[in-house]
Parts: structure tokens; C-alpha cells; sequence
């Protein structure tokens, strides 16, 4: 069985990740804020102080799946990290269980010389 990774989409899709996260977070730290504020001036009544907290907490929770998905780009950069690095050293200790192989061959032939 063979396990092919590929670091390069890992890591862009980290990117992505990061991108989608940035959305979230502009659109509550700006567009949710303003509807906030307009909602704030443009509505005074009993339950409109409700519905603002309401919206706030919308807004947080927002800002939690954006904290999340910066997370997820944060643990995917180190697992895909860790392969590479893991997968850089199992190459090198197969060229050189090869070298050493080569050179125990060489020997061996030099001995039946």
C-alpha cells in the first residue's frame, strides 16, 4: 500500500483555511457590527436590547468558527510538517542503507578477487 501526500496542496489548503477564517472575521467584526449599530439607532423598544444580545452572541460565535477554522490551518501546516520532515528522513536512511549496501557489495567482490 502506498500513502501519497502532497505537501504543497496541504499547505495551500491551510491557506484556504486561513482565507475562509479572515471572511468570517470581517464579516462580524464589520458587517455584523454595522447591522448592529443600525439595528441599535433605528429600533427602540422592550425587546429590541434582546435582539441585539442576541445578535452579539450570533457575532461571537461567528468569531469562534473562525478562531476554529485558524485552528485547523495551524494543526494541518504541523501534521503536514511533520510528514514532510518524516518522510525527508526515511529517504535519506534508505540512500543510505543503499550506499551502505553498495559499498558492502564492493567489498565482498573485492574478496573474491
Amino acid at each position: 500500500m502506498k500513502i501519497n501526500f502532497n505537501y504543497g496542496k496541504a499547505m495551500a489548503d491551510a491557506g484556504k483555511l486561513d482565507e475562509f477564517a479572515g471572511e468570517l472575521e470581517y464579516l462580524a467584526n464589520h458587517r455584523i457590527e454595522m447591522v448592529l449599530e443600525n439595528l441599535n439607532m433605528s429600533w427602540q423598544s422592550e425587546s429590541s436590547g434582546m435582539m441585539l444580545e442576541k445578535c452579539r452572541n450570533e457575532k461571537e460565535k461567528v468569531l469562534e468558527h473562525a478562531s476554529e477554522l485558524r485552528r485547523a490551518a495551524s494543526n494541518l501546516r504541523s501534521a503536514a510538517a511533520q510528514i514532510k520532515k518524516a518522510e525527508e528522513e526515511a529517504l535519506e536512511a534508505l540512500r543510505r542503507a543503499r550506499q551502505e549496501a553498495s559499498e558492502k557489495a564492493k567489498g565482498t567482490s573485492k574478496n573474491f578477487d
